[in-house]
């Protein structure tokens, strides 16, 4: 028995206390009061009510309620008296429903625990539970335990992680999980207020992190939140809206957001960066004092199209679109049979493509030379083409400054002749410390 008694407590409060609750309805009523009081400690106020008889029993309690209590009145209306003077305006419906022991035995036919939710005026965040103890021969709900207990710091905890949540890590703004739940709620608050609503693209993010890769992308994406809330930090909120794209709410119009406009613009315009010289950034925005009827999620779509038509008219201005880039270095891609990246320094190599699904072996100069390349080689190119492809010849050729070489030669392939294109292109930082470079071959009759 105390053995029993002793690992039901130490099973840490609530939610053991729910896990042996179907232990513990079997037992007798002096054994479940017993380990009831035992267990009080963990709660902020603990009851047994005779739902039946409307009487309750105090195992324990605090001065913040035990005042509103008169042992002479029933169960049910101390219950509502307590939940009227204990708990904030904001929450007294839900709690004096949730309380209402005149439905609690229907409520848990087929239940033994429930519970709920609100904040009380002394205590902040409380969950409260009804917890059947007795049930009678026809299995309706006789008696039950009622608990409350205070949850504060597991709901600041809670509220952490969701405003977490709603961060996007690499810039400190809102994400697009904050704007989805902000733009209905701010729709219904400012249908009347001086509002800007502005969307903001970096143009060509995508190229940039296939050119410079993604670091060089993390920086412009950074360097454009900083511009954004030296711009609009102090005037609404801005949202980052997925990979490119910027959302603010400002609260501004007129010659007040032509200020803070100007501010973005200079800001982006005098940023540096490696390989720019300034923030590629495309903007549209939309007013209310511009539309007054319209709704915040009509504005959202003026703005984004303002965006979008700016975007491509910088493509238009500067005479190429590198939205592009990437499919043209797809379509390129597929024109090759091998693609390998290799390392002149120590010989090492390995395929990003190869028709012929070889695994690397020994060097790349004797992948380059071995016997079924040599021999898949025609005689009229074969001297050339082990001249050119030797290690000697291809480390002085680089030594030499040059940045791209080729070799035409004739060769088998899928059993015919031929006409093959070798090229070879050396890293930006190639030097005789580096020397990393990308060797391609092509089928021009292919």
């Amino acid at each position: 028995m105390n053995n029993k008694k002793e690992t039901i407590i130490s099973e840490n409060g609530e939610n053991a206390f729910e896990e042996r609750n179907d232990e513990l309805i079997e037992r007798n009523e002096l054994e479940l009061t017993k380990i009831v009081r035992a267990l009080s400690e963990n709660y902020l106020t603990m009851h047994v009510i005779d739902l039946k008889n409307d009487r309750f029993e105090e195992i324990s309690d605090v001065d913040a309620v035990r005042k509103y209590v008169k042992s002479k009145e029933g169960a049910t209306e101390q219950m509502m008296k307590v939940m009227k003077h204990t708990i904030t305006e904001e929450y007294s419906e839900r709690a004096l429903e949730f309380t209402d022991l005149t439905k609690v035995a229907e409520k848990m036919k087929n239940k033994t625990v429930m519970s709920e939710e609100f904040i009380g005026i002394d205590y902040g965040w409380i969950r409260a539970k009804f917890i059947v103890m007795k049930r009678d021969e026809n299995d309706e709900v006789e008696k039950v335990i009622f608990i409350t207990r205070v949850i504060e710091e597991e709901k600041e905890k809670e509220e952490r992680i969701i405003e977490q949540s709603y961060i996007d890590e690499l810039t400190g703004f809102l994400n697009r999980k904050c704007y989805d739940k902000d733009i209905k709620h701010y729709s219904m608050v400012l249908q009347k207020e001086r509002i800007t609503y502005v969307s903001v693209v970096i143009n060509s993010l995508r190229s940039i992190n296939e050119l410079f890769g993604h670091e060089t992308g993390d920086e412009i994406i950074k360097a454009t939140a900083e511009c954004l809330n030296t711009a609009f930090g102090g005037y609404g909120k801005i949202y980052r809206y997925n990979g490119a794209e910027f959302e603010a709410l400002v609260m501004a119009d007129g010659s007040e957001f032509d200020r803070l406009l100007h501010i973005l613009k200079e800001s982006s315009k005098q940023w540096r960066g490696e390989g720019y010289e300034n923030l590629p950034l495309s903007y549209g925005y939309a007013q209310r004092s511009e539309f007054e009827e319209e709704s915040l999620e009509e504005l959202a779509v003026i703005a984004r199209k303002r965006m979008k038509d700016a975007d491509d008219f910088y493509y238009e201005e500067n005479g190429f679109d590198t939205r592009f880039i990437s499919d043209a270095f797809s379509l390129l891609y597929d024109t090759y049979i091998t693609i390998i990246q290799a390392d002149f320094l120590n010989g090492r190599y390995f395929f990003i493509k190869n028709d012929l699904e070889e695994k690397p072996q020994g060097d790349i100069f004797k992948w380059l030379q071995e016997d079924k390349k040599i021999d898949n080689v025609n005689d009229k190119n074969l001297e050339e083409y082990k001249e050119k492809t030797s290690r000697e010849y291809l480390i002085d050729y680089f030594a030499k400054g040059k940045k791209t070489f080729s070799l035409n030669f004739v060769g088998y392939r899928d059993g015919e002749m031929k006409n093959l294109l070798l090229e070879i292109i050396r890293f930006k930082d190639y030097s005789q410390d580096n020397q990393k470079v990308y060797i391609y071959i092509k089928c021009l009759d292919c």
